[in-house]
Formats: C-alpha cells, sequence, structure tokens
C-alpha cells in the first residue's frame, strides 16, 4: 500500500530531521504547494513517500 499507514514513523521530511509533530507540520506549511519527501519507517522498513503540500 502507498502512502502512510497506521504505525508508521516520520523520520524525516524534505531532508530535515523530524521528532515531533509541530516540526512536521513546520515543514510541509513551508514547502507551500508541491511535494514533501516524507522518510517513513514501518517495522523494519524504511522508504520515501511523496505527499502533496496544500
Amino acid at each position: 500500500d502507498a502512502g502512510i499507514q497506521p504505525g508508521d514513523i516520520v523520520l524525516s521530511a524534505n531532508g530535515q530531521r523530524v521528532s515531533t509533530p509541530d516540526q512536521l507540520n513546520a515543514i510541509v506549511n513551508h514547502a507551500k504547494d508541491g511535494d514533501v519527501a516524507l522518510l517513513v519507517k514501518n517495522g523494519d522498513v524504511t522508504t520515501f513517500v511523496p505527499v502533496q503540500a496544500q
């Protein structure tokens, strides 16, 4: 399945480390319109997930 799933941990957004939901919101809001590349970990699997900032 594509996208963010329950239990996923967001490690970074656009190459910037994310430790809190507020940090993630700030990065996404700063991106304005466009894709944000999230590095997401689920169990032992780490993948990049593109999301659309609006």
